[in-house]
């Protein structure tokens, strides 16, 4: 059940990760009858895109956070201190990474399967991954398999590294207001994977882009 909870938590992520990939694919297909036959430059409007793109999703990330603040804040006594604030900026940069990377992951499928497929596939990769977190406890009761150390298998999964309660800390008093049962997973190194993850698609993407022609094979029209 917590692993169901955790999935309907992500289905507003799902939601616009549907929407910026749409705007994105949508702006690549014009970009290839319009743009590309006159302007070799695809890189430059590339990399455009990928502001544009990282400019929204900042954005949602903003308005739940914000969102969620106001609501804590009229129902609950809020008590602001260092490690909160620092919980809370970790939360929303590993966040916007994960979504910038799955509507990377949406754009990039579009151009050879289409945007519906291409959705579809992320979506059910993402509850795969979430699914995965449970492998752990899964392997100990069912198989009396006792990984060690604990959360080892968890640090190689992409979707364990957004639940802060899993993660440790250098900083002390952001240690200690995580009590995290693991010593396998770092925030700071949870961040420096999803940016390199996010590089990488980045650096795929725009290789992708400037060789795909959608003029002789646009997967949308046939």
């Amino acid at each position: 059940m917590e692993l169901v909870d955790f999935n309907i938590r992500l289905v507003p992520s799902l939601i616009v990760e549907q929407y910026l990939c749409l705007s994105f694919y949508h702006h690549f297909c014009t970009a290839s009858v319009y743009v590309f036959s006159r302007c070799p430059k695809r890189t430059k409007w590339y990399v455009k895109e990928c502001l544009s793109l990282w400019g929204g999703v900042c954005l949602f990330e903003s308005m739940e956070l914000i969102s969620v603040l106001i609501v804590a804040l009229i129902r609950y006594q809020v008590l602001w201190d260092t490690a909160g604030v620092a919980l809370l900026l970790y939360h929303f940069v590993l966040f916007s990474l994960w979504l910038f990377l799955m509507s990377m992951g949406i754009n990039l499928l579009a151009i050879y399967c289409g945007s519906g497929s291409a959705f579809a596939s992320v979506a059910v990769i993402q509850v795969f991954f979430v699914t995965l977190l449970g492998c752990e406890d899964m392997a100990e009761r069912y198989w009396n398999i006792n990984i060690q150390p604990e959360g080892a298998l968890l640090n190689w999964n992409p979707a364990a590294h957004l639940v802060l309660g899993w993660q440790h800390s250098s900083l002390e008093k952001i240690d200690q207001a995580l009590h995290s049962p693991y010593e396998t997973m770092g925030l700071n190194d949870s961040v420096l994977i999803y940016f390199c993850i996010c590089l990488v698609i980045f650096v795929l993407g725009a290789a992708i882009v400037n060789r795909h022609d959608l003029l002789l094979s646009d997967v949308e029209m046939g």
